[in-house]
C-alpha cells in the first residue's frame, strides 16, 4: 500500500540544486520542483507535466500523472 505524507522544507534545504535545475528544465518555472528532488536523492515528482516528465527522465527522476498515481493507490 502506498503511504503519503507531507512534509514542508525550507528553500535553504534545495536551494543549492537550483542552477542544476534550471539547466535541465525546459520551463524554469518547474525548477524548484526539480531542485527539491534532487536534494532529497531524486524523489519522484507527481505532475501531469509532459515536458517536465521528459527533462526529468534524462537525469533519472520519475514523475507520475495523477493516473500513475491512481493506480499506485488501488
Amino acid at each position: 500500500m502506498l503511504s503519503l505524507a507531507i512534509e514542508f522544507i525550507q528553500k535553504e534545504k534545495f536551494e543549492g540544486y537550483l542552477e542544476k535545475a534550471k539547466e535541465m528544465c525546459s520551463d524554469k518555472d518547474d525548477s524548484p520542483y526539480v531542485a527539491l528532488s534532487l536534494s532529497l536523492g531524486k524523489v519522484l515528482i507527481w505532475s501531469n507535466d509532459k515536458e517536465l516528465k521528459r527533462d526529468c527522465k534524462e537525469v533519472g527522476i520519475r514523475v507520475f500523472s495523477t493516473d500513475e498515481v491512481k493506480l499506485l493507490v488501488v
